[in-house]
């Protein structure tokens, strides 16, 4: 059964089933399941940030489901989003992908400061 009550994140190198996970979480935010009910948005109230995807995202960017966005966590254990056009956008380690500011925000990213 989809319960849809997870949101994949993935830490190098334990990213065995990552390509399962994300799987699972997209059927269950596309079937409006758990966190991705109600519209596509969970309640605030939950604890969790609200997780939307863009209408027209998917397929637009070079993340697995068309994100944008990339996350990294720096040699300082900062975790930094880095946006497309950004000066360490192509030069960024990969850690997660995000298709909004607010998702990446709200996984404990903030955006480079260049």
């Amino acid at each position: 059964m989809l319960d849809g009550y997870a949101q994949v994140m993935t830490i190098p190198h334990n990213v065995k089933y990552a390509d399962l996970f994300v799987k699972l979480q997209r059927e269950a935010r596309e079937g409006d399941h758990g966190l991705w009910g109600s519209g596509g948005q969970h309640s605030q109230d939950q604890g969790q940030a609200a997780h939307t995807v863009p209408a027209g995202a998917a397929g637009k960017g070079p993340g697995p489901h068309g994100e944008t966005i990339k996350g990294n966590i720096n040699s300082k254990g900062e975790k930094i989003y880095h946006v497309p056009g950004g000066r360490y956008y192509d030069k960024a380690n990969l850690e997660a992908w995000f298709f909004t500011e607010e998702d990446a925000q709200a996984a404990g990213y903030r955006r480079s400061k260049v």
